[in-house]
């Protein structure tokens, strides 16, 4: 598993699908948010 992140291009990938998952969680937090301020 070490070896895998030492590669570039796993790194990459890994740091890419971290921060696609975090924007994505953020973006829902947003939804639920706007729904909950709502009547």
């Amino acid at each position: 598993m070490a070896s895998e992140i030492q590669n570039p291009k796993v790194r990459a990938a890994l740091m890419a699908a971290a921060d696609g998952a975090m924007k994505s969680q953020q973006r829902f937090a947003e939804l639920i948010s706007d729904r909950g301020d709502r009547p």
